[in-house]
């Protein structure tokens, strides 16, 4: 047992120092701005369709939701623009405009 232990301890001590590898990034792009021009990975992508577009779907739905409820304070406040613009608009611009893939949008 104390032969088994020391072998298990030697070999989690060798697997912790193998130097971890990265992707190595493309040069900058000049004409994408904010991306360094690294394309999105395929993990990256299902993820967004999977679970990032379904939860945009139901902010829409809690946006509209929200819209109507609070419509006659903002209609007194003059404020039914903003409203429209933070609860509807910014929910279909990330769900419907945004390219697959970038969650950072």
């Amino acid at each position: 047992m104390k032969r088994f232990l020391m072998l298990l301890v030697a070999v989690v001590m060798i697997s912790a120092s193998i130097p971890a590898f990265a992707e190595e990034m493309l040069p900058p792009d000049p004409n994408r701005l904010g991306d360094f021009g690294a394309e999105y990975q395929g993990e990256r992508i299902l993820v967004d369709i999977f679970f990032v577009r379904p939860l945009g779907l139901a902010a829409i739905a809690v946006g509209a939701a929200g819209t109507i409820v609070g419509l006659p304070w903002a209609a007194t406040s003059c404020s039914t623009d903003r409203l429209g613009r933070e609860l509807l608009e910014r929910p279909l611009s990330f769900t419907f405009e945004r390219p697959v893939g970038d969650v950072d949008f």
